[in-house]
């Protein structure tokens, strides 16, 4: 106690000296703090908060706390109980200010007795710890609310600003019957609340709610892989932690009518990223909005690549002329083992790598266009084509490729058999019209080259024989 009280006579003695002296900020050649204001260093001992060193566990770790609903709580800095956890927790922990808010217990829960329009009684009195301001809410549903603004000696009638039930802001309520009232109900914590403003007579023009500088000059960044809070010279922006027996609701919630929620710049690796930890999220992206495109791309402000909310992807530019494409990698190397484009013109094609074939499609524009392509391997320069039709004319499945004549063989595989239309289909050879599968009548001599042949043909399904034998 006397080494405080030198402390305090040596600091208002210094004051006294710096008053007299008549010492102002700001006045004269610019100077240190110290020559500015001689004084301020024998009071900056008992001013808390100011400036400090931190060291060891709680109060002595943290240079000025703030620690709301919590009469017995301390700064909870290193945390360490014991002196044995030192070899299970390796971090020493220093904090510039903390703060802390924790959600309180109802200061009392007490029956009402009567009410009026400006008042309550109580059925036994508030609680010694009733202070005038507090609120007070009924248990009805929906619930009266008001303000305190007089207690009684005997702290059994509480005078308020008024009673005003959920959804009804008009003067003059009263509730009824005999509810249990609530007394400094508090249902909402903040350990810190920020507000940053810019209003119409506002000479600034930008501002920030929060700045956070975050400053590494101790040497080269390294990250390390698996657990991602190792490393050396390691710094984080924001650290947001869940603790206590459940889960917590949202890490970092942004609301309101912002232009952008989170804008990312000049990350050097990436602007997002989902690490392993002890328990990974079960999806990295999501959205669970109903409007709009929940995944977008768009380099220099043009859509390149969409998601909406029911599943549909858009690929390629939507305002201009791009080829678009996706590219499948399956061996490992950097070139794509397949491809599908988009060209500008309406075709699309898909393609292979290492053993090229290709797989091509395109728009029914006219009569001629491909709508079909088959593509060979490698040396193999003739194809077959499907020619889709205008109305009234035939599709068309044709040979093509580098050779002036190129044959075609339809076959099934082993004895499987190839069988060209259906028994209402009408069958045509050399570009006449065809008809329907003819039957032959009559009578023909048996086993004779007629017979023979008609059975032939029979057999191939190209007629139906209804012939007698003589």
């Amino acid at each position: 106690m006397a080494t405080v009280m030198g402390r305090v006579r040596q600091a208002l003695a210094a004051l006294a000296v710096l008053l007299v002296a008549g010492t102002a900020v700001g006045q004269g050649t610019p100077a240190t703090v110290a020559q500015e204001w001689p004084g301020l260093t024998a009071l900056r001992p008992l001013i808390r908060g100011n400036q400090g060193n931190t060291y060891g566990y709680y109060e002595n770790a943290a240079v000025a706390w703030d620690i709301a609903n919590e009469p017995l709580g301390r700064p909870q800095v290193l945390g360490i109980t014991n002196d044995n956890q030192l070899a299970v927790y390796a971090d020493r922990d220093s904090v510039g200010r903390y703060i802390s808010n924790t959600g309180p217990a109802i200061m009392q829960a007490v029956q009402a007795q009567s009410f009026t329009a400006t008042s309550v009684t109580l059925a036994s009195p508030a609680s010694t710890d009733i202070r005038t301001s507090m609120l007070i809410d009924t248990n009805d549903s929906p619930k009266f609310s008001a303000r305190i603004t007089r207690i009684s000696a005997d702290r059994r009638t509480l005078t308020v600003s008024g009673w005003y039930r959920v959804g009804n802001t008009a003067s003059g309520q009263v509730p009824t019957g005999t509810p249990t009232l609530y007394l400094n109900p508090i249902t909402k914590v903040w350990p810190l609340n920020l507000n940053v403003s810019l209003e119409a007579d506002s000479f600034a023009d930008r501002g920030a709610g929060i700045e956070l500088g975050v400053r590494n000059n101790r040497g080269p960044l390294t990250y390390g892989t698996g657990n991602p809070g190792s490393g050396t010279n390691l710094l984080w922006g924001y650290d947001v932690v869940c603790l206590g027996t459940y889960q917590c609701g949202v890490g970092l919630l942004s609301r309101g009518n912002f232009l952008r929620s989170f804008v990312s710049r000049g990350a050097a690796q990436y602007a997002y990223v989902v690490e392993d930890w002890a328990q990974n999220p079960q999806y990295g992206f999501g959205s669970i909005a109903t409007t709009g495109l929940p995944f977008i791309a768009q380099p220099g402000g043009v859509t390149t690549w969409s998601i909406d909310t029911l599943g549909g992807m858009r690929l390629g530019k939507q305002n201009g002329a791009l080829e678009a494409a996706i590219y499948f990698h399956g061996s490992g190397t950097t070139t794509a083992d397949t491809e599908i484009h988009q060209q500008t013109d309406g075709n699309a094609y898909w393609r292979g790598h290492g053993q090229p074939w290709c797989l091509g499609l395109a728009a029914l524009t006219a009569l001629g266009n491909d709508a079909f392509r088959a593509c060979a391997v490698t040396g193999q320069v003739n194809q077959i084509r499907a020619i889709g039709a205008a109305a009234g004319s035939p599709v068309q499945i044709s040979a093509i490729g580098a050779d002036t004549d190129v044959s075609m063989l339809v076959s099934a595989k082993g004895a499987g058999t190839v069988q060209v239309g259906s028994a209402t289909n009408k069958v045509a050879f050399y570009g006449s019209g065809g008809t329907t599968k003819p039957t032959i009548t009559g009578v023909v001599t048996a086993g004779s080259p007629l017979a023979q042949l008609l059975a032939a043909l029979a057999s191939q399904g190209l007629l139906t024989n209804s012939t007698t034998a003589n």
